[in-house]
């Protein structure tokens, strides 16, 4: 279902979901700072019905980290995102630090959960990560299509005909 806000009235609050659960909780905080979040909250039950609520300094930023979120895939499994309309404001609080006082096992399985992470941030952002492009998209690059044709439209057609 899709919303319609007013301009005025456009959410800056996302909910995320259904992370993988392998993934911490300060992994999860770093993620949606790593887009803009202000802050970040965790409501409902640690495990698989927790969710995130990640307060944006605009409604620009809140909708460009809908669209980098919502359906991207972690670990195997997609994350949900979703405007929250309805979240009171979140207060604002100083950037995560990690723990120092890890346990050596579990360290480096963190630490390799991080540097997935950094490899799917990068992936994410970047233009063609495969063929080692890994600068971001520049945000203001659009695709103009040219006026259409009659030979296009033609093309367009024919494109959708049903062979008998």
């Amino acid at each position: 279902m899709v919303r319609n806000f007013p301009r005025s009235t456009m959410p800056t609050t996302l909910k995320v979901w259904s992370f993988h659960k392998s993934i911490s909780r300060e992994a999860k905080e770093d993620l949606l700072r790593h887009f803009g979040a202000l802050s970040v909250r965790h409501v409902g039950r640690r495990g698989k019905d927790e969710a995130l609520l990640a307060s944006f300094k605009s409604d620009g930023d809140c909708r460009y980290a809908l669209g980098k979120l919502h359906q991207q895939e972690v670990l195997g499994v997609r994350l949900k995102a979703v405007f929250q309309d309805s979240a009171p404001p979140l207060p604002a609080q100083e950037p995560h630090r990690c723990q120092e006082n890890v346990e050596p096992d579990e360290g480096a399985q963190e630490e390799k959960m991080q540097q997935k992470l950094k490899e799917f941030e990068v992936s994410l952002c970047s233009i063609a990560s495969s063929l080692g492009i890994n600068h971001p998209i520049p945000p203001n690059l659009r695709y103009v299509y040219p006026p259409p044709s009659a030979s296009v439209i033609a093309n367009i057609a024919g494109a959708h005909e049903v062979p008998k």
